[in-house]
């Protein structure tokens, strides 16, 4: 399972997919049938900030984005373990596509997919 972390300026989206392996997106379930889209959620990191204040403020907002990347990771794992995760026979994965890094949920490390 593969949860895409998109976004920048304050908006962040988070797309959770079945994959097989790095390259493919399961789009049929096991008996070839289209399987539904799974949910995914968006935050706003900016949502308690007055727009004016950051309306001209790019530093704050790459400040902002930077906190994003560093602190959703570890929130999403503390998540991951409180709902038994780990027990998982399959992998789950954080992953930034613009950048390519990768976050093994399992393994709670930073990984290379290729």
């Amino acid at each position: 399972m593969i949860m895409e972390i998109r976004g920048d300026g304050g908006y962040f989206g988070i797309n959770v997919s079945a994959m097989a392996g790095w390259d493919k997106q399961l789009m049929e379930n096991a008996h070839g049938e289209l399987s539904p889209l799974l949910d995914g959620f968006m935050f706003q990191a900016d949502s308690k900030l007055d727009y004016s204040e950051i309306e001209d403020d790019d530093d704050l907002v790459d400040e902002m984005d930077s906190f994003v990347k560093d602190y959703l990771v570890t929130f999403l794992q503390e998540c991951f373990n409180e709902a038994g995760g780990k027990i998982s026979q399959i992998p789950y994965y954080l992953y930034y596509p613009n950048t390519g890094e990768t976050y093994d949920l399992l393994s709670e490390k930073w990984i290379d997919p290729k």
